[in-house]
């Protein structure tokens, strides 16, 4: 599903820009996903006081949701600071944006980026115009193709170090540009480096009860997943490459659900962060598994790398299929080769897949935009 944000200006707004809002964010639901609808609340300014109130930092979660969208339709009208940090956050990474103006008032300075690529600035003339320049903008294309995100997954000792270093290698030695005859690819793992990185890291080798801390945990995980995501997934994916991570939402769903805390709060806690095009969680039994991090000389066993502990882990693991989007179980207890071979096969079928789509929707749309080719047969 497409996720689109929508700003605006909300302090000194008059009922005309509201209504302007309101009819925006209402042509844009058919296409995908608005966040931060809660801007055409008409109580909007007491409802941010109460949400503040409960501890909850509005632009906080504004910022995550945006840094997870598609596109941003802003209208800036009367702009407040906070509107033009959200453009300028947008921007940097490579989300394009559709600010919007009344004619006659002009553009304000904080969205003054024309030069910028990523960024296109509409001045309307009534709420009809605004609309049908939204509608315009969300049916275009990306100005760039995003690039795959794929995260392994596994208990302790399962293989995904080796088998996400393998898959980055093919990626660099196989690419989907021909002209170019490479592929850019990033590799990364989580815990990322991130100013949470060194704590999480302490808890783990200092700790010797899995089950302890575990709020602690998931407090430095979604800190340091936030930050991985801004930082550096998702300003790579948007301008193109593709990203492989060793870890990430699934660790937190399977390792803090073993701790004890709800799935439901952890699912809740994940609502505004990306999900991968592919998550392979490699399964082994949990004697192989501890058997190779025995075998791995110079490695700090850590807190939950205890037998007890991982079997609990490994059944929670392997129940979030049901619950977690675009993963696939891979047989962890093969030859490296043979799961490295499965692994490229499932991902050349994605690109081929993503290719045909793309050349689908460029030769045969519909006036709304969308493809009106049949699916190839299987």
């Amino acid at each position: 599903m497409t996720n689109f944000y929508f700003g605006a200006a909300i302090r000194d707004r008059t009922p005309e820009s509201l209504a302007v809002s309101k009819a925006i964010v209402s042509s844009m639901q058919p296409y995908g996903k608005v966040v931060t609808d809660h801007i055409v609340r008409d109580d909007v300014l007491a409802w941010e006081k109460e949400q503040e109130k409960l501890g909850v930092s509005v632009f906080e979660r504004d910022m995550r949701w945006l840094r997870n969208s598609d596109k941003l339709v802003f209208e800036a009208t009367n702009s407040s600071t906070g509107g033009g940090y959200e453009v300028c956050e947008a921007l940097r990474l490579s989300i394009p944006v559709l600010a919007l103006w009344k004619k006659e008032t002009g553009i304000t300075k904080i969205v003054n980026q024309n030069t910028h690529p990523f960024i296109t600035l509409a001045p309307y003339e009534s709420i009809e115009h605004a609309v049908a320049l939204t509608d315009e903008f969300i049916k275009k294309p990306l100005p760039v193709k995003k690039g795959l995100f794929i995260a392994l997954e596994g208990i302790d000792g399962c293989g995904k170090g080796t088998q996400s270093r393998l898959l980055e290698d093919y990626f660099q030695t196989h690419p989907s540009d021909k002209k170019s005859k490479r592929f850019s690819i990033t590799w990364t793992r989580e815990p990322y480096d991130s100013p949470y990185r060194a704590e999480i890291r302490n808890i783990l080798a200092e700790e010797t009860d899995p089950y302890s801390k575990a709020e602690k945990m998931l407090e430095l995980f979604m800190k340091d997943r936030d930050y991985h995501c801004y930082q550096l997934i998702l300003p790579n994916r948007n301008q193109g490459l593709h990203v492989i991570t060793d870890r990430f939402a699934p660790s937190t769903y399977a390792y803090q659900q073993t701790q004890g805390i709800s799935l439901d709060r952890i699912i809740a806690a994940h609502e505004h962060i990306v999900v991968p095009d592919f998550t392979f969680l490699i399964d082994v039994p949990v004697e192989v598994a501890l058997e190779r991090v025995a075998k791995d000389e110079g490695r700090q066993i850590e807190v939950f790398e205890q037998k007890e502990f991982q079997e609990k882990l490994r059944k929670n693991y392997l129940e979030l299929s049901h619950v977690y989007p675009n993963l696939i179980t891979i047989d962890g207890n093969r030859d490296i080769d043979v799961i490295q071979n499965e692994l490229r096969a499932i991902v050349e079928a994605l690109i081929k897949e993503r290719t045909l789509i793309r050349t689908r929707s460029i030769l045969n749309p519909d006036k709304s935009g969308r493809s009106m080719a049949k699916k190839s047969s299987k």
